[in-house]
């Protein structure tokens, strides 16, 4: 990418000319050209190059609300000297998406003043969730009636954000507030901050048998991560249910307790192409051919789509293996464990630095080194590399010095902010 922009540079004042009417005119408006436009003229100094990543923007936001997320993306990134003032610009307008996208983005460059973030964590809930959990970090008197604020609100984001903002802030209603209040947008967050005596038994009140694909990741993920012996029946159980969905998520729950090392190759289905048209009904028919081969000449026709494979956690019955139902038996009853070993927020920091992850799933380890240890180290998955290496890098000792208590799953106090 970096390379892409030095060659665009490098071709001077026409080319960066010709960059806006490139993205505006393309057929398709992707969100993914705004992130590009507003990348490479952050990079060009000069107030006119990012007002034309601005026009763009404005001509797209109304269309997908990821050109936002797109554009604040951008510009957590880019080196632009006037950045502050676009910023503090978009800060002001009646337009709240646009607000919630300038104080996430000042916060993250530390650019935000206290009372500015103070004032957002009062605003409209897209606003309030983006500033909240830094409002917590910037130890600011009004962080106790934001989170007053957003804690019994509708939106299940804004919560959340309270919810991170109380551990942030070391408040002491944190546990109070977490038990019996989530819902299945909040599971997955939710399992870095729940402590080991709430959340046992079922699965958020369900049997087993009852688990749906659509909220079975969330709550069988945190029953993964937090890694109760107890867990151990019901998750193998899960692996005879008939939903996909529900046989998956138990089996990347127990590889994330255990680390069993069962692992076996699944076929990905290349993308179709999709036709913008009413579908059919399936009849039992042979489907049509694809779009593709169709329109295209006979002589230069698209080969067939491959298939890809990818590795993940068996879903055969673990329990019917030799030695499966005995599994956990050297596991301690009382104790929470994580890839076979009793939990420390060391093991937290060695999936954040060494095992294959998701960008969502490496945000979340990151929460839960901040509630285990009591410290903060910014950590973001849209930094560069190098800086996510330093970032990783600094969270070690703080991990090590948190790990004296093996198999404990406790909130730790605000220290070292």
């Amino acid at each position: 990418m970096l390379a892409s922009i030095d060659s665009i540079v490098a071709m001077g004042p026409p080319a960066l000319a010709f960059l806006e009417s490139l993205v505006m005119d393309s057929p398709l408006k992707d969100p993914s050209r705004v992130f590009g436009i507003a990348m490479v003229l952050g990079c060009v100094t000069g107030r006119d190059s990012l007002a034309m990543a601005e026009r763009v923007f404005a001509a797209f936001e109304l269309d997908d609300p990821q050109h936002a997320a797109q554009l604040g993306a951008a510009l957590k990134l880019v080196p632009h000297p006037h950045l502050p003032l676009t910023l503090r610009t978009f800060l002001s307008d009646p337009d709240s998406t646009r607000r919630a996208l300038a104080i996430d983005v000042l916060a993250y460059r530390g650019l935000a003043t206290p009372d500015e973030l103070a004032r957002a964590g009062n605003d409209e809930p897209d606003v309030a969730a983006a500033a909240l959990p830094w409002l917590a970090l910037s130890r600011h008197p009004g962080v106790r009636a934001a989170i007053d604020a957003a804690i019994e609100g509708p939106v299940a984001k804004v919560r959340m954000a309270a919810r991170l903002a109380m551990v942030l802030s070391g408040d002491f209603r944190t546990v109070t507030s977490l038990r019996g209040a989530l819902d299945a947008e909040e599971e997955e967050a939710a399992a870095a901050v729940v402590p080991s005596r709430h959340r046992r038994g079922s699965f958020g009140g369900r049997a087993p048998h009852q688990e749906r694909g659509r909220h079975a990741d969330a709550r069988l993920g945190r029953r993964g991560r937090a890694g109760s012996k107890a867990a151990f029946p019901a998750l193998m159980a899960l692996l005879r249910h008939k939903d996909e969905a529900v046989v998956l998520a138990a089996a990347y729950a127990l590889d994330r307790m255990s680390n069993a090392g069962l692992y076996e190759d699944a076929i990905v289905e290349a993308d179709e192409i999709m036709v913008p048209d009413i579908p059919e009904p399936d009849l039992g028919d042979k489907k049509p051919a694809p779009l593709a081969r169709v329109v295209s000449d006979p002589r230069d026709l698209p080969a067939e789509p491959s298939t890809d494979t990818l590795q993940r956690p068996t879903t055969d019955l673990i329990a019917g293996r030799p030695g499966g139902r005995k599994r956990s038996d050297g596991y301690e009853e009382k104790a929470r464990h994580r890839r076979g070993y009793p939990y420390t927020p060391h093991i937290s920091w060695l999936e954040l630095d060494r095992w294959p992850c998701t960008p969502g799933e490496r945000r979340l380890l990151h929460w839960e080194l901040v509630v285990r240890t009591g410290e903060y180290v910014r950590f973001d998955t849209i930094d560069f590399v190098p800086v996510q290496e330093d970032s990783v890098a600094a969270w070690e000792p703080l991990a090590r010095n948190a790990s004296g208590s093996p198999g404990s799953w406790n909130l730790a106090g605000p220290r070292g902010r």
